[in-house]
């Protein structure tokens, strides 16, 4: 069998959210967010069934643990969406993460880890379609599971290109401390000395 070449069979799709309740509020995406083109980026674990765990029991434990995760890292619970202003902010409404289940006819050592996009994408790694995270879950056929997450980096609403000069403009303004100030403001007058020695007056 192709490395790249086997089946994958999606047992179940649904939405995990944060298991303590979070409040709403928005999250303003950084200079470099907004230049950026809407960039997603994979990861994946890989993992034996030492203990002998059923999938369904190791699905239901890494649900609870997603879930309790999402508490302390609400923003990817939450989604892309435009301000007031028509700009891209996080809104942390506790949305939640995509969750699939799924099974390969295919053991770890079969899959061809060297070529990721080719064995990996699309297949036991999530395509992103909503939020900021998803992930998956999938039985392997030598009772390991695959572990593939997807999450987006930079905004997903405007894919035309952007002039505005805003988007140079400090998310906060920087601020001088006191101590520099006042050493930036000390000067010294070259004097009838140090002026008369030209190695000494240009320092001044």
């Amino acid at each position: 069998m192709n490395s790249g070449d086997f089946p994958v069979t999606i047992k179940r799709r649904e939405v995990v959210a944060a298991s303590l309740p979070v409040q709403d509020h928005w999250l303003p995406m950084s200079n470099l967010d907004l230049l950026l083109p809407p960039l997603h980026f994979g990861i994946f674990f890989c993992y034996k069934n030492v203990e002998r765990e059923s999938p369904e029991n190791m699905a239901a434990l890494l649900k609870k643990s997603l879930a309790q995760a999402l508490v302390y890292f609400g923003p990817l619970a939450g989604e892309i969406v435009a301000n007031g202003q028509g700009d891209p902010e996080v809104l942390c409404n506790n949305r939640g993460v995509d969750f699939t289940r799924a099974c390969a006819g295919v053991e770890l050592r079969d899959v061809d880890l060297y070529r990721p996009d080719f064995s990996v994408h699309g297949k036991l790694v999530p395509v992103l379609l909503h939020g900021l995270l998803s992930v998956q879950v999938t039985d392997m056929k030598c009772g390991g599971v695959f572990i593939g997450c997807t999450f987006v980096r930079s905004n997903r609403i405007k894919l035309l290109p952007s002039f505005r000069r805003s988007l140079f403009n400090p998310r906060r303004r920087p601020k001088k401390a006191p101590t520099v100030s006042r050493a930036g403001s000390t000067t010294s007058t070259p004097t009838k000395s140090t002026a008369s020695s030209p190695n000494l007056a240009q320092w001044h």
